[in-house]
């Protein structure tokens, strides 16, 4: 190959942010988590974690997460990520 080789590459960057008002509704063999999500203008989507891995990636500010065993313990948060960094000074 003769000449420059120019490789051009795009990362998306996330910054996670903390939701609120979690909520949490069982069902049979399944929860429904509804949360708030931040007032962050870029807020690409939510990731909702069961114990401490990642079940479900949404856009909106509710999930269902299936194909639970009725009885077991399940843990689960929320995050919510910024399709950029904010703004500094934030």
């Amino acid at each position: 190959m003769n000449g420059p080789t120019e490789i051009a590459s795009w990362t998306r960057q996330t910054v996670s942010r903390a939701v609120t008002d979690l909520s949490v509704m069982a069902g049979d063999a399944q929860v429904i988590l509804t949360w708030s999500a931040p007032s962050e203008p870029s807020v690409d989507h939510c990731v909702a974690f069961m114990d401490g891995v990642e079940a479900r990636r949404v856009t909106g500010t509710n999930v269902t997460v299936d194909h639970l065993v009725n009885g077991m313990t399940y843990s689960f948060n929320e995050a919510a990520l910024l399709a950029s960094p904010p703004a500094r000074g934030r």
